[in-house]
């Protein structure tokens, strides 16, 4: 397994390459970043929300934070994969007219036209740009070239982005699914109390239905849905300064012990420790 690896403040960088890629290793997951997935070769299917991505060699898949995501990789070819993750606020910090060319990540619902493929955009070029940042080890010239590289890579997605809004794209219009309702329900009401109960009531369904359609959609549980997303909000809240009990609160969490635990099972460390070492970088 290769695997380049450079985090900086507002920004990180991954080119990694898995030549047996094992199904198991791939869990549903999100960011509280956007992340540009250049897809270089293998082969599977990118699960976001409800929304399943037939992958195919140069193309790339936009995630805005808090949208939930996960591989569905075929074992039998090697995966090979470049990762562009950024802080919105940091791409802002350089100079606010960039902010148009966020519209591809936040102006569309949640799970629907992620998926780019080569003939909306050049691939190629794109992935020249991306590759740019390897090969320098100086730290701050990393950033001048990740500062220079970035808006030039979102503008090419802009240009597709505003291609799809012409009434007659292919991308406009995605088929309407009861999964999809629901999952529309979750986010709009994520820091309410949600309950599993409450959700079989409203949409008439089972808790084995309701399983088996979050299993098929995201590749995980309803309950593992909800928590994966608080904890990225939760967790965005505290790193701009909000208090862990505050943040904890907001975002649906009534037992801070439970919030406690399942946020350093999923990050690795306590909320105080993840924003101090974050404040420290």
């Amino acid at each position: 397994m290769y695997t380049l690896k450079i985090e900086r403040e507002g920004w990180s960088y991954q080119h990694t390459l898995t030549p047996t890629p094992d199904p198991d290793n791939f869990f549903m997951h999100a960011h509280d970043t956007c992340e540009i997935l250049y897809f270089v070769s293998g082969g599977g299917n990118y699960l976001v929300e409800s929304t399943a991505y037939a992958l195919q060699a140069g193309c790339v898949l936009l995630m805005r934070p808090g949208e939930v995501h996960r591989l569905q990789v075929d074992p039998s070819q090697p995966y090979e994969r470049i990762v562009l993750q950024f802080h919105e606020n940091w791409l802002l910090h350089f100079n606010d007219l960039y902010r148009p060319l966020l519209t591809p990540f936040t102006g569309r619902p949640l799970g629907q036209n992620n998926l780019y493929t080569p003939s909306e955009f050049d691939s190629r070029f794109v992935l020249s740009c991306m590759k740019r940042i390897e090969g320098v080890e100086d730290e701050a010239m990393q950033t001048l070239i990740a500062e220079t590289v970035l808006p030039t890579v979102l503008a090419e997605f802009y240009k597709a982005y505003s291609a799809r809004r012409d009434p007659d794209a292919a991308h406009t219009v995605s088929p309407h699914t009861r999964i999809q309702d629901i999952l529309l329900y979750v986010n709009e009401h994520l820091f309410d109390e949600l309950s599993l109960d409450e959700l079989c009531s409203k949409f008439y369904i089972s808790k084995t239905q309701l399983g088996r359609l979050f299993r098929a959609a995201t590749g995980s549980t309803a309950w593992d849905y909800i928590l994966v997303k608080r904890l990225v909000e939760a967790r965005r809240q505290i790193l701009s300064g909000v208090p862990v009990t505050e943040a904890s609160l907001r975002c649906g969490f009534r037992d801070y012990s439970a919030f406690y635990r399942a946020y350093k099972k999923r990050y690795g460390e306590s909320p105080v420790l993840d924003r101090r070492r974050t404040m420290t970088k």
